[in-house]
C-alpha cells in the first residue's frame, strides 16, 4: 500500500511540474521551488519559531 501511495504522490507532484515519469530527484532538482510550498507550512501560521545552537567549550576551562 506504501508503494502505491508513492506513486501516487510522484503522479501528483509530475502533474504539478507539468512534467510526465520524473523521478523525486529529478523534480527537486528541477522544480525545487514548487515544492517548498507543499513540504514547509507558511509563515503566518507559526505562532512561534525556536533556534537551538550548540556552545562548544563551555565546560572544558572547567573540567580541565
Amino acid at each position: 500500500m506504501l508503494e502505491t501511495m508513492r506513486e501516487l504522490a510522484l503522479l501528483g507532484l509530475n502533474h504539478r511540474a507539468g512534467e510526465n515519469g520524473m523521478g523525486l530527484g529529478d523534480i527537486r532538482a528541477r522544480h525545487g521551488e514548487q515544492l517548498a510550498p507543499l513540504l514547509v507550512e507558511a509563515s503566518e501560521k507559526i505562532p512561534r519559531v525556536y533556534l537551538l545552537e550548540a556552545i562548544l567549550n563551555q565546560q572544558r576551562g572547567r573540567n580541565g
